[in-house]
């Protein structure tokens, strides 16, 4: 059973046993960095050198995915010093010289360096096409209209669970899909928007259509309140002018079994109090792109989806 087929299980226990309640965490897929990074190159690590918190690394350029360089080496610094629940990077521990590969560069907004979101090459150097073909697919993402300079979008990972018995309803039935969701933010400014990274501020809030008479609500965010209810500027996203960013977590739904077409509404808010800030904090209500899914899943030939995984090959979302 893969990683996102197992988290939807316990996922559904939540569901029996809290139902209502927030769904359940999920990591990053591919496409949420590839959103996120300024710079997608295939090259090879040719130096490394540690400073006291920070490795820095010159990568040769042989190809640009994403982005424009037109430097044969560019250089890109790895953080040492990271909690180990960060959604966007690691220790380098692993980080040699000669690794080849493909590599996910985004910008730092503090120090405006090239970094790093990965201790290793995020892909291959045997997948530039299916690279490629993703950020094709990426680029037609669809994007909330705009609401105080801030749009967003939704990355969903559907997976094929290929009949796997879970409980529903006191009867162990076979289950069709695990569905994540990531929602993604996009700067349309031409200065800095801080966008509240706190369940206080801005609960997300999803509602799935689905067959029958039961509709689930849910609330995506499990990050806890503070206990003194202050907000500080831990709780800000800040994102640059054309920079796109993931927003709150993901989170994988309880997994669907029955045939028919599912409707996916998720509505963000941020109301946050901007008055003593020095950049302009976001705030507003967006109704996000829907999106729905017709089971059973559709079949689809292998050539019309280059590079897909074995479980992402009967899929065919309806992203209206």
């Amino acid at each position: 059973m893969n990683r996102l087929a197992a988290i939807a299980l316990v996922c559904l226990l939540q569901a029996i046993f809290a139902p209502g309640e927030k769904s359940c965490y999920a990591f990053r897929p591919q496409a949420v960095r590839l959103l996120e990074a300024e710079l997608v190159i295939l090259g090879e690590l040719t130096e490394i050198q540690e400073e006291e918190n920070r490795i820095i690394g010159k990568i040769s350029v042989e190809m640009v995915l994403k982005g424009a360089t037109d430097k044969q080496t560019v250089t890109a610094e790895w953080r040492k010093k990271v909690s180990p629940f960060s959604l966007t990077e690691s220790p380098p521990d692993s980080l040699e010289a000669d690794k080849r590969g493909i590599w996910f560069l985004d910008r730092d907004n503090d120090s405006k360096r090239l970094r790093g979101l990965g201790p290793r090459p995020d892909a291959n150097a045997e997948q530039t096409d299916e690279i490629q073909q993703e950020l094709a697919t990426l680029a037609e993402l669809p994007w909330s209209e705009p609401v105080g300079g801030l749009a967003m979008g939704l990355i969903v990972d559907v997976r094929d669970l290929e009949g796997e018995e879970v409980w529903n309803e006191g009867k162990l039935i076979a289950a069709q899909v695990a569905v994540a969701v990531f929602p993604v933010a996009k700067n349309t400014l031409n200065q800095d928007l801080l966008v509240a990274e706190s369940e206080a501020d801005h609960p997300f809030v999803a509602t799935w259509s689905r067959p029958g008479s039961w509709d689930l609500k849910a609330k995506l965010y499990s990050v806890p309140k503070r206990e003194n209810g202050e907000n500080t500027a831990d709780d800000l996203q800040r994102i640059r002018p054309n920079q796109i960013r993931q927003i709150g977590h993901g989170f994988v739904f309880p997994p669907l079994v029955d045939d028919g077409q599912y409707t996916l509404q998720i509505n963000f808010s941020s109301q946050r109090d901007k008055s003593d800030q020095s950049s302009q904090v976001w705030q507003g209500t967006i109704e996000l792109p829907t999106f729905k899914l017709e089971l059973p899943l559709e079949e689809i030939d292998d050539d019309e989806q280059p590079g897909n995984t074995d479980a992402q090959k009967k899929i065919r979302p309806d992203r209206s």
